[in-house]
């Protein structure tokens, strides 16, 4: 006899039973007359792994109709109990060495199936009212490979409401899409940095927050090369070709992203700059600049397919951003840190600054600028023009 099962015989006579496994109610009379009808017909011996056939068409049937589900009956399995799918359905999703988070406590059964197949259950504690912990849930579910949410929850009770499932559910959701996305892209940058070797193109993603001077930092150094390089432009906004039209001057060719056309992100992606580099005759191109949607979060996370990335940090922004937005300091090739003369106006501390960014990125160039007096433009421009000379060789 299992321990769940001697702990309800040793319960008291006047104890409430909250378990689910003895239904509180007689079997409807035609479920029992039609048990009754299939001995008669000798139906008694072994039927087919998956359930009869006639009852996986009769189901397929019913998702269609009333729940708006659609799967052929091939693709339903009928089990014995909800102990048999628990264990199917473990089986066939985790393998050896996923982390799969459950609650603590929870059924019995989830634990044994997990390890049974090979996975590493991980527990998330319930909160003193019984309910589930979500906090340290969505802590816990990057990287786990299958979430068991029992609701009620055996042997609680507890009930989580219809809006926690499914705020739960869109950030499993959520997460699950955002690293489908972010492999896609990362496959499509290869892909991109392939073609750029093979026709030895050198592409530069500048990044930076709105208003840093990123576009006049573009100006004077596409001026300053323009004469050695044969360049093109790749020019990226929510809205607007402002800096586009501010850039064309230098008669380069430049292909416009607009992302309020779809949908308005804070940044570009490896399959559209694929796209612009389609409409460009890289035969007749050294270098590519892609000015990147102004923001320092979302541009960090994902890869142009790049040669490098800049970074321009202005100085009224403050050095600790560092602290902030460690991620887009952690994947450029070079910071550049304009608007130096406000130097004198602010508390802007340039060691502090370096010390931060160094402790994420020990190769980073850091090169201190101003486009209002000219200082560190050159050495800027030498900076690049030495990337770009030694990647297409001349």
């Amino acid at each position: 006899m299992s321990g769940i099962r001697k702990f309800f015989q040793a319960a008291n006579p006047d104890s409430i039973n909250m378990a689910l496994g003895q239904p509180d109610f007689v079997t409807p009379d035609h479920i029992r007359d039609a048990a009754i009808q299939a001995v008669r017909d000798g139906n008694t011996g072994y039927t087919f792994n998956a359930g009869l056939p006639e009852l996986r068409e009769a189901l397929s049937e019913k998702f269609k109709n009333e729940n708006h589900l659609s799967y052929s009956p091939d693709q339903i399995i009928v089990t014995a109990g909800a102990g048999e799918a628990l264990f199917i359905a473990i089986q066939s999703l985790v393998d050896d060495g996923d982390r799969v988070l459950l609650t603590d406590p929870g059924f019995v059964s989830y634990e044994a199936c997990i390890r049974l197949a090979g996975g590493r259950p991980d527990f998330v504690s319930l909160k003193d009212d019984l309910h589930i912990n979500e906090e340290m849930l969505y802590e816990k579910m990057d990287g786990a490979r299958l979430l068991i949410l029992n609701s009620p929850n055996n042997p609680t009770g507890a009930v989580e409401s219809r809006e926690t499932i499914r705020s739960i559910t869109e950030a499993a959701m959520e997460i699950k899409v955002l690293k489908d996305i972010l492999a896609s892209n990362e496959s499509r940058a290869e892909e991109i940095r392939s073609l750029l070797r093979e026709k030895k193109v050198y592409m530069a993603d500048f990044m930076s927050s709105p208003g840093s001077g990123k576009t006049t930092l573009l100006d004077s150094v596409i001026g300053r090369l323009k004469d050695r390089y044969r360049i093109a432009l790749i020019e990226g906004d929510i809205k607007t070709t402002r800096d586009a039209e501010r850039l064309a001057v230098h008669g380069i060719p430049i292909v416009q992203i607009e992302t309020s056309l779809f949908g308005g992100d804070c940044h570009l992606e490896s399959s559209w700059i694929r796209k612009c580099l389609d409409d460009f005759d890289l035969d007749s191109l050294d270098l590519v600049i892609i000015e990147n949607v102004g923001n320092l979060v979302c541009p960090a996370e994902f890869d142009t397919g790049a040669i490098r990335n800049a970074m321009i940090l202005s100085v009224p922004e403050g050095d600790d951003k560092p602290l902030k937005y460690p991620l887009m300091f952690s994947v450029s090739d070079v910071l550049l840190v304009n608007k130096t003369d406000f130097l004198s106006l602010s508390d802007f501390d340039m060691q502090k600054l370096k010390e931060r960014v160094y402790k994420l990125n020990s190769g980073i160039a850091v090169i201190p600028v101003s486009c209002r007096t000219g200082e560190g433009i050159d050495a800027w421009a030498q900076w690049l023009s030495f990337e770009v000379s030694g990647f297409i060789g001349r």
